[in-house]
């Protein structure tokens, strides 16, 4: 106990002499902890040792001497190694989240904030020659850390930038193949990297950067997750662009089912493509589908339809592959054009009626041979009043309204509030353009708007 020798020095002279045990003693006795963790993994290769050593320190310790001495340990004793790592991170962020979350702001809270602990962006280079155990590192740090149930708050800054690069890192590792050695299942009945990775871009909770996952799943050829990237932005028009580029019938079918009615453009894109590919197997069957929903929802004018199943020199479909849709526009169109036409005929009768009635009160004498009052069906007698429309009343049974017929009043006033509403409508100028521009069928528009005349500058005159 009483030494008269400088311990650095005894340590550096048993070291060179071949006595490490000695050595040891002394590093262990005096807590030469660096001097202790070279013995024993660079002089006696003892790493499992030097890593049952480095449980028994602080934290702040362990992650320097791993930051020193992690790629060795791993090159070692890989299993044991990442589990070390993965105690010391998950204790060092909950050191940190605790300190955010003390609102005392004790001594003890600032001191764990301001101890040093491993970084997951700054450890990943003691992996460079192990992906392998960098994706168990990962799995098992995400799953202790940000897959936890109940876990609540804000993260910190630099919790939050951990979060993203492990996510972010272990799709990377996934799209290159790699798989973590902890995966003890057969490997029958196991997932394959590409299937984790597909898992974690479709798991909602993931922290995955959306254009570096699109940028790995791209070039990696990986079209399932690049359309799961494209589900999660309900981008459907480049998804839809992705299964034509790929000719995935069942993925267009499916995309159309869902979104095509809120998105009927998507059809046009989809009609142009088989269109040019009838050869595909069940490219007949999508095609009949396509049209079938059109017609039925009323999607797009048939016009549409023909100009995108025939509107390219590239088309392939035959006439025997839409006869049935081409025959019931025909047999729709004839149908309604009957219909316009009887309408036309009885406007014309009407029109013609109104017109010979009202020449005939402008030029013709009116007879009025009614004898009992309108409203109470009693003979009439004077004074009293007689209207045009030939309905006669007692003036004591006009009351204040002596001008206008009570018994035509509803319909006229309907017939007046009709033209005050076009009157208005003829101003709506972004109105009509706007509904002409969504029209598929532009010229009903025009047609059904000329029809209710909100372009006549007719005012009415009260009396």
């Amino acid at each position: 106990e009483d030494y008269q020798f400088d311990v650095d020095t005894a340590i550096h002279v048993c070291r060179q002499a071949g006595f490490y045990d000695q050595a040891l003693y002394l590093a262990d006795k005096f807590a030469k902890t660096d001097v202790y963790l070279k013995l024993k993994i660079e002089d006696q290769g003892d790493v499992a040792a030097a890593l049952e050593y480095m449980h028994r320190l602080d934290d702040a310790d362990v992650s320097a001497y791993l930051a020193r001495f992690g790629r060795t340990c791993l090159s070692a004793l890989p299993r044991e190694t990442t589990a070390l790592l993965v105690d010391v991170c998950i204790k060092g962020m909950d050191a940190r989240a605790a300190a955010a979350d003390d609102s005392s702001h004790s001594a003890a809270a600032a001191a764990a904030a301001a101890a040093p602990s491993i970084s997951m962006r700054r450890i990943q280079h003691l992996f460079a020659d192990q992906p392998a155990w960098l994706a168990a590192f990962l799995e098992q740090v995400i799953a202790r850390r940000w897959q936890r149930q109940g876990e609540s708050g804000e993260p910190s800054a630099a919790e939050d930038a951990d979060e993203k690069a492990a996510w972010n890192t272990l799709l990377e590792l996934y799209l290159s193949g790699v798989e973590s050695p902890l995966h003890d299942s057969p490997r029958a009945g196991r997932p394959t990297p590409k299937e984790r990775a597909l898992k974690l871009l479709c798991d909602p909770h993931t922290r995955i950067d959306w254009d570096r996952a699109y940028i790995l799943c791209a070039s990696s050829g990986f079209t399932e997750g690049v359309a799961a990237l494209y589900e999660q932005r309900g981008d459907n028009a480049a998804l839809l662009g992705l299964y034509i580029e790929h000719d995935n019938l069942p993925g267009m079918r499916e995309l159309l089912d869902e979104h095509g009615e809120a998105q009927p453009e998507l059809y046009t894109r989809a009609l142009h493509y088989l269109a040019r590919s009838p050869q595909l197997v069940g490219s007949e069957e999508l095609l009949a589908e396509c049209l079938a929903t059109i017609e039925r929802r009323g999607l797009m004018s048939p016009l549409r339809v023909l100009q995108a199943l025939g509107g390219s020199d590239q088309s392939g479909v035959t006439l025997g592959m839409v006869r049935g849709y081409i025959m019931r526009q025909v047999g729709a169109t004839t149908r309604r054009i009957e219909d316009n036409r009887r309408a036309i005929a009885a406007s014309t009768a009407e029109h013609a009626a109104h017109s010979a009635k009202m020449e005939a009160l402008r030029t013709k004498p009116i007879v009025f041979q009614s004898n009992k009052c309108t409203s109470c069906m009693t003979l009439l007698d004077l004074p009293s009043v007689h209207f045009l429309c030939k309905h006669s009343y007692h003036e004591r049974c006009l009351g204040d309204v002596a001008d206008r017929c009570p018994r035509c009043q509803p319909e006229n006033q309907r017939l007046e509030d009709q033209r005050r509403a076009q009157e208005a409508t003829a101003r709506q100028h972004d109105a009509f353009f706007d509904k002409l521009r969504r029209a598929d069928d532009g010229f009903d528009v025009v047609a059904s708007w000329f029809a209710k005349s909100p372009f006549a500058f007719a005012k009415l005159v009260d009396q």
